[in-house]
């Protein structure tokens, strides 16, 4: 890997070289056999892995199967029993990632965690909307997987010359199909090395990411950084709407791949042409649409404490703040769903025990975001788990009056006075705070007004645009200068010092 002269791509670079150097060797007792790997947790994917593994056992295969699933919110006891007489194991990433840790788990890094810690020593992993069209356990034949112990399937694009990841990786550019992972088949003894690196650019996809598109491409890029051959069919993606189709050695269509066009417990189903066996995957879905009705019974907390919290906060209404983004009216109903304030990824919520107490889930398809209670009867903070990854504020309706009602004695500390503000690195200027909560000199479009609040028994001052929006709040030091940040924006530090 040549060394890079971009400091953040040379950071990068250090942390693949010491994860690869430090990597222990292949661990031969804990992997023996072959399986089937899907990551089918929640309802829409596990809709899906339903039909799928319902079409291998329809082609013959009788290799063992393992739903992976994120947690608790997931995979109920429903759905294990239901799966269970398919010789299905249904295993939680976040109870193994306490024994193998890893920096971030989410949708798609819970891809190469899964195929690395899965049972089995030799992997066919499969997308949970991927329906196969043979016994696939015949790839593990195969001349090209004995070759070189891995299969890959190519995607429609090719990453240019000028895509930067291959500065990032130390990679040569190469002509050649990029990857689409809906299937891989791998032998984890063979390729271990190589699939750990996967595994480490996933753990910084807050990085990689940005130059790829998921996961796909971390495992080319890691084969290549290790050096190691892999094998690939010739043909390219054969398309049908919403869909790919993938090929063997001999050009036979294996898999459909319905990655645009998953198959729905409750909604349409609309026919795709040309697609093989639909009428098949329809009965499959039928018999599970007779037998369970898409929710999953969210596990109550087993603590006295964590009962306790689950209900206090039951039926009660919130604040639900996007810090930086957005607010809203968000109602916790006594069913665990949400009512006022619901969207896609904020559909349900249940309380569970954390190492430092309960711990307030907000649940869309998988669990969006982890809150922990500030003070009793209180403030919930944390930040959501996915996507921008904002941090998270859930009020009660009427804390805040609260903490204004507590704020009123220590309104003197500022009322009527000077200071100058200084937002750290940016400028400066004077503004003085009037006794009507409005910013009189200096005032801009964002710092237009003032408040005093008592949070967690500190005076606690907030300057904002208006007294729905603060920018920032600011805590006064032992030396009598207010210090605090902006809270979204350029999020530079703020000093207040009193003018004399």
């Amino acid at each position: 890997m040549a060394a890079a002269t971009n400091p953040i791509i040379a950071k990068y670079q250090e942390l693949v070289r010491t994860a690869r150097a430090d990597l222990e060797e292949y661990p031969a007792d804990r992997f023996k056999g072959r399986g089937i790997v899907i990551c089918a947790g929640g309802p829409r994917y596990f809709t899906n892995a339903w039909v799928t593994v319902k079409m291998l056992r329809h082609h013959g295969c009788k290799l063992p199967i393992e739903f992976w699933h994120l947690g608790v919110c997931e995979m109920d006891d429903r759905m294990r029993d239901m799966v269970s007489k398919y010789d299905v194991t249904c295993i939680d990433a976040y109870k193994v990632r306490k024994k193998y840790p890893a920096r971030r788990l989410f949708g798609w890094e819970c891809n190469p965690f899964a195929i690395i810690h899965s049972s089995f020593e030799e992997v066919i992993f499969l997308d949970a909307d991927n329906v196969p069209l043979i016994d696939p356990e015949v790839l593990l034949d195969t001349p090209q997987y004995r070759d070189t112990g891995a299969i890959f399937w190519p995607d429609y694009g090719r990453l240019a010359r000028t895509r930067q990841i291959w500065e990032i990786c130390g990679v040569e550019y190469r002509d050649e199909p990029e990857f689409e992972s809906g299937q891989i088949v791998v032998d984890k003894r063979r390729c271990w090395e190589e699939l750990n690196t996967t595994m480490h650019l996933n753990e910084h996809s807050d990085f990689y990411y940005t130059h790829i598109h998921g996961d796909k491409d971390t495992f080319h890029m890691a084969w290549h950084i290790c050096g190691t051959r892999y094998s690939m069919p010739s043909r390219l993606i054969h398309p049908l709407r919403a869909t790919m189709c993938q090929h063997d050695f001999d050009d036979k269509r294996i898999f459909q791949h319905r990655n645009m066009q998953k198959w729905s417990l409750t909604g349409k189903n609309p026919r795709i042409h040309g697609f093989l066996m639909e009428d098949k995957c329809l009965e499959f879905l039928k018999e599970l649409q007779d037998v369970w009705d898409g929710k999953i019974e969210y596990p109550a907390p087993e603590s006295e404490e964590g009962k306790e919290a689950a209900s206090r906060i039951a039926g009660v209404r919130f604040t639900y703040h996007r810090i930086g983004h957005d607010k809203r009216k968000m109602e916790l109903l006594p069913d665990n769903t949400i009512g006022k304030g619901a969207a896609q990824l904020e559909k349900g919520w249940f309380v569970q025990d954390g190492d430092k107490g309960p711990e307030l889930c907000i649940v869309g398809n998988s669990v969006t975001c982890v809150l922990h209670e500030e003070t009793l009867g209180g403030r919930w903070k944390g930040r959501w788990d996915n996507h921008e990854r904002m941090d998270i504020e859930l009020v009660p309706d009427g804390f805040v009056k609260a903490q204004v009602a507590a704020g009123t004695k220590h309104a003197s500390l500022v009322t009527g006075k000077r200071f100058v503000y200084i937002r750290v690195g940016h400028d400066k200027r004077v503004i003085s705070l009037s006794d009507n909560g409005q910013i009189k000199e200096g005032k801009a479009d964002l710092e237009n007004v003032w408040e005093m609040r008592e949070v967690d028994g500190k005076p606690t001052l907030l300057i904002g645009p208006s007294k729905n929006d603060f920018i920032c709040s600011l805590i006064k030091d032992r030396d009598g200068v207010w210090r605090g940040k902006w809270n979204k924006h350029e999020k530079m530090p703020i000093h207040l010092v009193e003018v004399p």
